[in-house]
Formats: C-alpha cells, structure tokens, sequence
C-alpha cells in the first residue's frame, strides 16, 4: 500500500474537499456491502482461494486509480479498493490461526501474531517511504508502485496449503450471521466489539487529515526542505515503525499490565493526537501523528488472540468480516457527518480541517467515557 501517504493529496488534485470525503465514504460503505458476503464465502469456500482474489482485487484496483481523471473514476477504483479489502479482512487471521492449531502452535498464536503485525508494520514503512518520493514526482505513480509490490503477494497465495482445521458445513448465510452475532452475548466479547468500533474511527481521523494538514504547512512555507508528499511519506513511514514496536510488544505489555489499563493508554494516545492537531498549524504537533499506528497496534494482537479461540472455525472469518464491516460503516457515517457543512468546491483550508477535528475529538472524549463507564466487571476473564 505504496499509495497511502499520497492519497487525500491525490483525490485533491481531482476533486474538492466534500467529494474527497464522499469518496471515502464510498469506499467504507461498499465494505459494508462485500464484507460480511467475502467471510462467509471464506468460512465456506475456503481460506486460500479467498486470499487470491483479495490479491487479484488490489491489482485491479491500484491500476484504476492510476488511470482516473474524474471522480466516477476514482468512486469505482475505491469500491474494488473495498472489495480487495474486504476478502482480505477476517482471513488472514483466520488462516494463519488455523494453520497453527494445524502445527499444535495454538498457544504461542498471541505472541506470534503480535510478531507478524510488527513486521507488518515495518513493510509498510518501507513502501509508504517509497511511495511518498514517487508521489512527489507524479501522484499516480504510488499507486503503480503498489501494483508492483502486491504481485509477490499474489504468488505466495497461490501457493497456501489450505488448513483443514474442521469439516465446513454448508450453513445459511442468515444462519451463519446469526450464530457470528451470538457471541456478543458475551459480556467481554461484546464491549472489546464496541471499543474496537471507537478504536478504529479515533486512529482513521489523523489518517483522513494529516495530508492537508502537510499540504497547509506546504502552502505557508514551512516545509522549507521538502513538499507535502515526501513529508507524508516519511511522517507515515515514522507511524509504521513506531507501529512496529507497539505491535512486538503488544502481548508481553498486555499479560504485565492487564488488558484494560492498555486498551485505555491507547484510547488516551489517539484523543491527545486529534486534539492537538486542532489547536493550530504547526510543524512539531504535526510529529504527534508518530503516534497514530500505534494505539492501534498496541491492541490488535492482544484482542485478536482473545477472540479467535472463542470463536468456532467455521463463523471466525465471518466474525471479524462483521467486526470489520461495523468499523467501516461507523466510519462512513463520521466522514458523510463532517463533509456535510462544507459546499462542493470548499477546499481544504485550515478553518474547515480545525473545525472537523475538534468536532472529533469532543466526540471521541464523550464516546470513550460512555465506553468506560461501562467496563465489564469480569476484566480479569479477558486476559489473553
């Protein structure tokens, strides 16, 4: 994902502010549409094969954007964005568990996630850091480089052994969502759903902006070395290794501290991201954004080990394609909220990208309190 330091300033380049968030709204509302369809056709069909379409979806989708002038264009390339996404999301986990409880490795699953999430994340800062030079000679090219490196990715899959964990059943898909949505009856299951919901919508607000955000610094001078897209780039490559670390300690931090005081460490990280980027432009706040990847990481591996041995093979891809689908869509839904005030040719001035993360972050204070507030009592259950 060469592409993703470059791409607000991209879509900037084509279309105005309100059709920028429009388009990502697009993107988050047909992942709602594919995602829960690709992990049932993963808890069906099989891990492998899913996993080859979700490579053949990226290739298509980076040369779409390559080529768009419009944003029809653009609306197309983020829906098969959406759909390589999709396929993916809920299956690697998957895989990669079974293929350990295929090994008898079950027990080291957090430590070894925790270890894959950090490399990663130290990929991506390697591809993010090339795509940033390249977007500052053309911005299309990210995109073209992204083709390049997710063709590997394509040959690995095809050679997967697919895990023969359990015998799949052929289950309705009413049914299948059914027997997924049972298990936020559990108390614990169901409060780590909503935080990861808040989690995810909290780390992508800094995502969607930072990229403005440069591109004013840019505008006002203060980029005095560089521009906005190798600034994007390296900031982004800086978020990934951060990342990195956060992820490879993840595990051993968790079972040391319990898993609510880190949840809440990673909550307080990304308010104090949002809300200082509010306050006003500046070179050293925009440095805070370092630290965006990883609250996200410092959660990911530990959770994901608490719910993949409690949910049974053959709903796992299903449950985390709805988990995934429900960020998404509460994402969509801030995107369509903060575009709405702004007319269709307003730009990206700082008025409406201050305005936007204030709203934000007021809005992720209340929201992390309401969470707290009604924290299991059982918090012990939930060490993984």
């Amino acid at each position: 994902m060469a592409y993703l330091p470059i791409f607000f300033l991209f879509f900037s380049e084509i279309v105005s502010l309100r059709e920028v968030l429009l388009l990502e709204s697009i993107y988050y509302i047909s992942v709602v549409g594919i995602e829960v369809p690709s992990g049932y056709f993963s808890d069906r069909i099989g891990r492998k094969k899913t996993l080859i379409i979700s490579t053949i979806f990226f290739i298509i989708s980076y040369l779409v954007f390559g080529l768009s002038y419009d944003f029809k264009t653009l609306a197309i390339a983020q829906v098969l964005l959406a759909a390589a996404i999709s396929f993916r999301s809920g299956t690697d986990t998957s895989f990669y568990y079974e293929s350990l409880v295929e090994a008898g490795m079950e027990d080291e699953y957090g430590q070894r996630e925790a270890s894959v999430q950090s490399w990663i994340q130290i990929s991506s800062a390697l591809a993010v850091l090339a795509g940033g030079f390249l977007g500052a000679v053309r911005l299309e090219l990210p995109y073209y480089l992204s083709v390049i490196l997710v063709i590997p990715a394509l040959i690995i899959c095809l050679f997967f052994k697919e895990p023969g964990l359990s015998k799949k059943e052929s289950t309705p898909l009413i049914k299948q969502l059914s027997l997924c949505l049972s298990y936020l009856k559990i108390p614990q299951l169901r409060w780590l759903f909503i935080f990861s919901v808040l989690m995810y919508a909290m780390t992508h607000i800094p995502y969607e902006f930072y990229q403005p955000y440069l591109q004013l610094l840019e505008d006002r001078g203060d980029l005095v070395f560089t521009n906005a897209p190798i600034a994007s780039g390296i900031l982004y490559a800086g978020t990934r290794f951060a990342a990195a670390y956060a992820a490879k300690m993840s595990v051993t931090w968790t079972e040391r501290f319990g898993i609510y005081k880190i949840l809440f460490f990673a909550v307080i990280i990304q308010a104090l991201i949002i809300g200082l980027l509010s306050i006003t432009l500046s070179l050293v706040l925009v440095s805070v954004v370092l630290f965006r990847n990883f609250s996200m990481m410092l959660t990911t591996a530990p959770i994901n080990a608490i719910i993949a041995p409690i949910v049974n093979s053959n709903q796992r891809a299903t449950y985390f394609s709805i988990q995934s689908l429900a960020f998404r869509l509460s994402f969509a839904i801030v995107l369509v909220v903060l575009a709405y005030p702004f007319g269709s040719e307003h730009a990206a001035d700082w008025a409406a990208l201050s305005w936007m993360l204030r709203v934000s972050f007021v809005a992720s204070i209340i929201f992390a309190i309401a969470l707290f507030l009604r924290m299991p009592k059982s918090g012990d259950e939930l060490k993984s």
